[in-house]
Parts: C-alpha cells; sequence; structure tokens
C-alpha cells in the first residue's frame, strides 16, 4: 500500500485493520437472526425507495433490475466511504440506471429523490427510537453542544 498516492493509501490501511480485526457475531441465536432480519428489511426498504421514486416518473424496473441496483450501490457506497468520494451514490445511481437504459434526467432525480428519502427514513426512525427511549430531541442536541465544547485532555 505505499505504493499508493497518499489519498488512497490512508483509506485503504483503515480498510485492511478493519478486515484483520473481524466481526463479533453475538452468541445468542435471537440476536444473529434479529441483525439478518434488519438487514433483509433495510434492503427491502431500500428497493421500495428505488420503486418509488421510478414510479413517480413512470419507470418500473425488473425485479432483477433493483437487486442490481441495491448490490451495485450499496458496493459503491462502501467504496465511496473509504476513498472519501463526495456524491458517490448519486453518480452511481446514474450510472448503473443509466446501463439499465434510463434516461439521465429521470435517473437523476430519482437518485435524488432516494437519497433524500433515505436520509428523512434515517432521521425520523432515529427520532422516534430516541423518543422511545424518553429522550427529546432538545436533550441530544444540548448533548451534541456540550461534546463539541469537551477539549481532549
Amino acid at each position: 500500500m505505499g505504493r499508493l498516492p497518499p489519498r488512497l493509501a490512508m483509506p485503504t490501511r483503515r480498510l485492511a485493520a478493519s478486515f484483520a480485526e473481524g466481526i463479533i457475531w453475538p452468541r445468542e441465536r435471537w440476536r444473529g437472526a434479529a441483525i439478518v432480519a434488519a438487514s433483509i428489511v433495510m434492503k427491502l426498504l431500500a428497493a421500495l425507495q428505488f420503486v418509488g421514486a421510478g414510479l413517480a416518473f413512470g419507470l418500473l424496473l425488473h425485479p432483477a433490475e433493483y437487486l442490481f441496483l441495491m448490490i451495485f450501490l450499496g458496493f459503491l457506497v462502501i467504496i465511496g466511504h473509504f476513498a472519501r468520494i463526495a456524491g458517490g451514490f448519486i453518480i452511481g445511481a446514474v450510472f448503473a440506471l443509466g446501463l439499465l437504459g434510463v434516461p439521465q434526467e429521470e435517473a437523476l432525480a430519482m437518485s435524488l429523490i432516494v437519497q433524500a428519502s433515505n436520509l428523512l427514513s434515517v432521521a425520523g426512525i432515529g427520532a422516534f427510537t430516541l423518543w422511545l427511549q424518553g429522550i427529546a430531541l432538545a436533550d441530544a442536541r444540548a448533548g451534541a453542544r456540550g461534546a463539541v465544547n469537551v477539549r481532549p485532555g
């Protein structure tokens, strides 16, 4: 990795370190099953966001094409995170939808709608979860402000 440019070497080293540390799977079967079930539900929700965005423009792809989108974009998001590429999801979604015959304008609009609905669903579920735990959004903001003002030792 020393031969890579510095911009790529550090993210590649972090990725290698993550794989070296490994994943610790829970010992309880129900927790492992819950992890698998949650991941399936998340992917179904992501695919439904693409279906909804496509239907808004009168486009309906085949189920295998949605599966391709989920796999391709999931891989691209991971690579984009480690390579620190801004807008990787949008660029990748427009490219992948273009491969499936979707015009660029509709592909861009669909990917922006999916990105917005994804962010809103994460924020909504997060706010709901905080509410269930008895934490108000004002408390979370105050805690975040306090964490920003803390200086390391």
